[in-house]
């Protein structure tokens, strides 16, 4: 006899709704969630800002806005009435300020919790030191967390952040359908390469116009353009180091700012680029890889995952003659580059789809409801 399957009513909470990973990585999940399960009841409470709250309003049955990065008793209060009245037996937390929320109303009004990291990063400052001191203090309030990638797992294992009986590895996914109807843009004789990111610290986009820079002037003989697109709290400090740039320099490196079609930039570059300091697993990158780019990617956390199977290359964060030996080598030999690029693809396809990722959250959602 057939188990009759149980759909949770879920709340989503995050403290973002702006551009990066972790927004669109709600978005898809909820997207798909919607496709493969219609007759699932959720609501999203998100920072009210572009682009992606329009986004959760128009898929979510509801959306509670909520202050950007911040905790308000206000806010707290209105989300605990909504819980009580919509009947919310799963909140579903994503980042730290998200995570804030819905560990509360697991305390207050008794609802399971599932966390998702995206990214984890503790500096050594009394800062650091006391968001360490949150994350265990919550602990106990939560009844699963989620890593979205084997890398990350690690990482909870190192700082104790869970146990591991209680941790989930679902790997980030991309929409692979959405990436081929983008088309591509005719290639010039010019190599591009290209990041789609934050503008931030963990970034390392100061890393990024530093190395390029010298690479450049290294290696004039190599027609290259650097195309840089994103925004964030450091968008000033970024243009303010690209004002040192000489003249010629400058011409090769474009500070593009943000841009609401992703797709159609990854479809004009010939190589995709990341010196990111750290990462949970980088959907910009993913969505490269799903796009055939060769990628060279900073070896650290989140980026390590990605190369398992050998379908980018990684190079040394703080060595730039290592990541010269390995670009100089692609650019060299453009079959090499090519066949890096198709690998990608296939890596991707098998691991890295917003389908599974959609399928094995759900899978969770339901063992969760069994559990309760």
């Amino acid at each position: 006899m057939e188990i009759e399957k149980k759909f949770p009513r879920i709340l989503f909470i995050t403290a973002r709704s702006d551009l990066g990973g972790g927004p669109q990585h709600l978005f898809d999940l909820c997207s798909e969630l919607k496709t493969q399960h219609p007759e699932c009841f959720f609501a999203i409470a998100a920072a009210d800002e572009e682009p992606f709250a329009q986004r959760y309003k128009e898929l979510a049955h509801d959306f509670i806005a909520l202050p950007k990065r911040s905790f308000k008793l206000k806010s707290f209060k209105e989300l605990l009435f909504f819980c009580r009245k919509n009947k919310i037996n799963l909140i579903h937390s994503h980042g730290r300020g998200g995570g804030i929320y819905a560990r509360l109303l697991a305390l207050i009004g008794g609802i399971s919790v599932i966390h998702t990291f995206h990214g984890i990063h503790i500096p050594k400052t009394p800062l650091g030191i006391l968001k360490l001191f949150i994350d265990y203090c919550f602990i106990p309030l939560t009844k699963h967390f989620i890593c979205v990638s084997q890398d990350e797992q690690i990482k909870v294992k190192e700082l104790h952040l869970a146990p591991l009986k209680k941790v989930s590895v679902i790997l980030n996914g991309v929409d692979l359908k959405k990436i081929d109807l983008c088309p591509n843009s005719p290639k010039t004789s010019t190599i591009k390469i290209g990041t789609l990111a934050r503008f931030n610290y963990q970034k390392g986009l100061d890393l990024q116009l530093k190395i390029l820079s010298s690479f450049i002037q290294k290696f004039p003989e190599f027609d290259l353009e650097v195309l840089i697109t994103g925004n964030g709290e450091d968008w000033q400090k970024t243009i303010e180091q690209h004002k040192t740039l000489p003249f010629s320099l400058s011409q090769k490196i474009k500070l593009i700012g943000p841009t609401n079609s992703p797709l159609n930039f990854l479809k004009q570059l010939d190589f995709y680029i990341s010196f990111s300091r750290w990462e949970g697993l980088p959907l910009s990158v993913l969505e490269a890889m799903g796009s055939r780019l060769p990628c060279l990617l900073s070896n650290v956390t989140g980026h390590r995952d990605l190369a398992k199977d050998k379908a980018v290359i990684l190079f040394e964060l703080n060595d730039p003659l290592d990541f010269e030996k390995k670009f100089l080598a692609l650019l060299k030999n453009p079959d090499e580059a090519k066949n890096l690029g198709l690998k990608a693809r296939l890596d991707v396809e098998r691991k890295f789809t917003r389908q599974l990722m959609g399928t094995k959250t759900f899978e969770l959602y339901q063992i969760m409801e069994l559990t309760n």
